[in-house]
């Protein structure tokens, strides 16, 4: 074929990975490739299969007692997982009545990839490629999941540069699929309402004329939760001028909208446009949702600032 057959491996699942038990998760993700013979040949067969690494010689599997007219090529663990072009090619066959059919010159078999700059190609058989399919990475990395409206998740791609990114999410029960162009490698996507954001896949596409896209699915592991910004109402977000007589005092009601615990500050400002600040107190830990500020002072009372246990206001 003038073109590799090309499949994607789930980062980290490569062969060259890890010990038996990740070689036995790998494995029923290779691609499988079958021998077929003819309806009129007599069982059991036998078939030599060669196969070509990137790099040094070939290795010759020989598949024996076939009792069926088509049968699956047990690759070697060298090749069947490993990143990069290995090639393969049927090169003898032989059924039960001893006929056999040699498809390459013995001669040729064994000597590995033409090596000689010549640009000389392997007679027969096709070529195969492996490709990592790509990441996505949180930036900055963090441990938390739990992010506030306004913020703007970043993901780091990481993959084949030469190729187009296509990133799916879920955001509030809503997919969506959004195309970058291959130099772009960080995706970004601002939450701006309460709710589940979830980077589901991410793919690059292939430049082969298939046009097959190699992709990661993500699970939980990159879902996010969208929690609001807290809120303070003073007085039930009423203005309210109240005079106090000397000697009395009044009472002041803040209503805190968030998950508790609730730190906030408060401000005394003297009366008029800009009055200057007369007194600041902060309270902290919080666990109920409103809190009364008693006092017997005159002036313009405000809150500056509130956070609860997943946001702040104003951002930090």
């Amino acid at each position: 074929r003038p073109t590799a057959v090309k499949h994607c491996l789930a980062p980290g699942q490569s062969a060259a990975d890890g010990d038996a038990q990740t070689w036995a998760q790998v494995r029923h993700r290779v691609p499988e490739f079958r021998v077929e013979f003819e309806a009129d040949g007599a069982a059991p067969f036998d078939a030599w299969v060669e196969v070509f690494p990137a790099t040094g010689p070939s290795e010759v599997v020989h598949i024996a007692g076939i009792a069926g007219h088509s049968h699956p090529v047990e690759l070697p663990r060298s090749v069947a997982a490993q990143l990069g072009r290995f090639h393969m090619r049927l090169v003898r066959t032989r059924d039960a009545r001893g006929c056999e059919r040699q498809l390459v010159d013995p001669s040729a078999v064994g000597l590995g990839r033409p090596g000689d700059g010549s640009g000389a190609v392997i007679a027969g058989g096709f070529e195969i490629e492996y490709i990592e399919a790509p990441s996505a990475r949180p930036v900055p990395a963090s441990a938390t999941r739990d992010v506030c409206v306004g913020d703007v998740l970043s993901f780091e791609l990481r993959g084949l540069s030469q190729r187009a990114w296509t990133v799916g999410y879920v955001y509030n029960g809503a997919a969506r699929t959004v195309s970058a162009a291959a130099k772009r490698r960080v995706f970004r996507r601002l939450v701006d309402v309460p709710g589940n954001f979830t980077l589901a896949r991410v793919c690059h596409q292939d430049d082969g004329p298939s046009g097959n896209a190699c992709c990661s699915d993500f699970d939980a592991g990159l879902s996010y939760a969208v929690h609001d910004v807290p809120r303070v109402r003073v007085s039930g977000g009423r203005d309210v001028h109240q005079d106090v007589l000397e000697g009395e005092t009044g009472d002041i009601r803040l209503d805190l909208v968030g998950t508790p615990p609730f730190s906030f500050t408060w401000q005394r400002r003297a009366l008029g446009t800009g009055g200057k600040i007369l007194e600041s107190h902060t309270v902290a830990d919080l666990n109920a949702s409103s809190y009364t500020i008693t006092t017997a002072a005159e002036g313009t009372f405000e809150v500056t600032f509130v956070q609860d246990r997943y946001c702040q206001y104003p951002k930090a």
